[in-house]
């Protein structure tokens, strides 16, 4: 494995530590990168708002849900993604197109010239995230800390021998948080490749000490693109988060979605 440092170390990336209201414009800067914080559980006003807003295929796809849990959490993802869109785009959110690429991760259809906005989505729970850049790869995941999963029996395949030697030399009131912190940080790398989980992900190896940075270890035949940046996000007590994104960046800023 090559250890791949991060292009631009933490403490040069002013990061917003706080999730901040919307802003006045929605600017994103060639070195920025922006993460979006939604709330899932939300009333029926809002739902039908954003429901407004998909295609007629999201439509379509979300009333095939059998739950109706599943059915607004999809709409309310899909809605704030398209809205976020639309307001950095300056263009209507049901007018947006999408392209998929064979593993399925979605992108805005190829823009009659300029630059392209990127973004990635994330929901788990009664959360959804969304990290957008201009012209980089980016990968979030955010994931609810389940305190009856079993997780030790998920370990095999999903962390390196070496990764789950690390886990079990910690302390084991902190190996659950480790495991969930660990897990979102590699989820996102693999969604900002964008081949998800079609990557093993045993093959790659992150660092399991606490704080905002990871450092990433890669074997060869990954080592397309990059350099990575990777960073742990707060999104709320009971949950866990990372984003990746591709290249250097000057700031990292972290909103929520009204």
């Amino acid at each position: 494995m090559r250890e791949l440092t991060p292009a631009a170390q933490p403490e040069r990336v002013r990061m917003h530590a706080q999730w901040d209201p919307p802003p006045a414009t929605f600017r994103l800067g060639d070195a920025e990168l922006h993460v979006w914080r939604a709330a899932i559980n939300v009333d029926a006003v809002t739902v039908e708002r954003l429901a407004h807003l998909l295609s007629p295929d999201e439509r379509e796809r979300a009333a095939r849900f059998v739950f109706a849990v599943d059915r607004k959490r999809f709409i309310v993802a899909r809605g704030t993604l398209r809205w976020l869109l639309g307001a950095y785009l300056d263009v209507p959110p049901p007018a947006l197109r999408f392209d998929y690429t064979a593993y399925g991760k979605p992108s805005l259809a190829s823009p009659q010239g300029g630059p392209q906005l990127c973004f990635n989505l994330s929901h788990s729970g009664e959360l959804a995230l969304i990290a957008l850049a201009w012209e980089r790869r980016v990968g979030v995941d955010v994931e609810r800390v389940c305190q009856e999963l079993h997780y030790t029996t998920l370990l095999p395949g999903i962390f390196s021998a070496r990764e789950q030697l690390a886990l079990a030399a910690l302390p084991e009131e902190r190996r659950r948080r480790a495991f969930y912190d660990s897990w979102t940080r590699k989820e996102a790398y693999l969604k900002a490749r964008g081949e998800g989980l079609s990557y093993p992900p045993d093959r790659v190896e992150l660092s399991l000490g606490p704080g905002d940075s990871a450092t990433l270890h890669l074997p060869p035949e990954a080592l397309s693109g990059g350099p990575w940046l990777l960073y742990a996000l707060d999104p709320g007590a009971g949950y866990a988060a990372a984003v990746a994104a591709e290249g250097s960046l000057a700031r990292l800023c972290r909103f929520t979605a009204p």
